[in-house]
């Protein structure tokens, strides 16, 4: 069996982007009864317009049906928006979170699992991965069911999660959804420390299980989806000669009219320039500064902004006007970042150095 689910975790996030609370009154009329391959995600999204009627109208059907996965899944959506305004509604959502987790641990989740976590509460967590635990002990050949596990189990408890992954790695040695899942875990981790040597480590254990999932990957444009992070992963363990192969690779092969030409390129160019920089080629930096800043956008950089890591260490080496050039390019499409732009146009303007955003990588 070979499961290919590759999204880049910008990617992830936007599809998690909630409406406003003040929602209109959306009916649901829906009478499907256990849609299982429709993704968890998916349903859920369906949910998040719900009214409260509605919402109500889909519990009684549930009372009088309780294996009605489905709805159960709509209403988490609901809930996952409700539950800030409604205490009953966090009550509700681990309620059916509970439930799927013990009735449908192999649930067609897509890449979205964070549906089901955070849990409200540490006794809603503890029941939780409870239940989970019991799952992997029933079923601990069930790829889908260690991969859910893992999932759930990532942000708080990596060992265990990571254990799982392996695992399922073992059972099918061909996917490469597992080494990718497992290097994507250890460069989360290598972004995040501090320390160098942290940071080495699990940056290179990134690199290699990363360069495992490529390998199984017959698509191009599915490989590409990975350059940026092996870029990052080999720029982190300081091998600058696989992140510039990755970050020249990822611009060069993702076509102008992909999906994610804006995204490679931007990404690309900021690792190029960080290379650069450490190199000291400080006017080739500042080229892939500006280049990294000459796209359309995307939805991820339209929504979370522009990396900033590249432009921070141009201001720090005295390149003032390039990185205002940069925040007046970017400008063009995070239009939801203007008064932060603006903001930290005019702290670089007074000689300071702003508290900058959207930092992946350290030096």
């Amino acid at each position: 069996m070979m499961k290919i689910r590759l999204l880049p975790i910008a990617l992830l996030a936007c599809a998690l982007v909630l409406p406003a609370a003040g929602r209109a009154d959306v009916s649901y009329s829906s009478t499907r009864t256990g849609d299982e391959r429709a993704t968890l995600s998916g349903l859920a999204a369906e949910g998040y317009n719900l009214s409260a009627t509605s919402a109500a109208e889909l519990e009684a059907r549930i009372a009088a049906q309780p294996d009605d996965y489905a709805n159960r899944a709509v209403l988490l959506g609901y809930y996952l928006v409700a539950r800030f305004q409604d205490p009953q509604a966090k009550a509700a959502r681990i309620t059916h979170i509970l439930w799927i987790i013990e009735h449908r641990p192999g649930m067609a989740v897509g890449p979205e699992l964070e549906i089901l976590v955070p849990i409200d509460g540490a006794e809603g967590y503890a029941l939780a991965k409870t239940r989970w635990l019991a799952n992997v002990d029933a079923r601990p050949d069930d790829v889908t069911i260690l991969g859910n596990a893992a999932s759930f189990l990532l942000h708080q408890e990596r060992d265990l999660a990571l254990g799982y992954l392996e695992r399922a790695r073992k059972l099918e040695p061909r996917s490469p959804e597992w080494p990718e899942r497992i290097g994507r875990a250890h460069l989360g981790t290598a972004r995040l420390a501090d320390a160098k040597d942290k940071r080495f480590a699990e940056a290179s254990l990134a690199f290699r299980n990363l360069e495992q999932a490529t390998a199984l990957i017959p698509e191009l444009d599915v490989k590409l989806l990975l350059y940026a992070d092996l870029a990052d992963a080999a720029y982190l363990m300081a091998r600058d000669d696989k992140a510039g192969e990755y970050a020249s690779a990822l611009i060069a092969k993702t076509p102008a009219t992909d999906w994610n030409w804006s995204n490679a390129a931007h990404d690309g160019n900021t690792v190029l320039g960080l290379v650069a920089l450490r190199e000291k080629k400080p006017k080739e930096a500042v080229a892939c500064l500006i280049q990294s800043g000459d796209v359309k956008g995307s939805p991820q950089l339209n929504s979370f902004g522009p990396r900033m890591e590249l432009a921070k260490a141009l201001l720090e080496a005295g390149e003032r006007d390039a990185v205002l050039d940069y925040l007046e390019e970017v400008g063009r499409f995070w239009k939801t970042g203007e008064k932060r732009l603006a903001d930290w146009a005019a702290l670089i303007k007074a000689g300071r150095t702003p508290e900058f955003k959207n930092l992946r990588l350290k030096p």
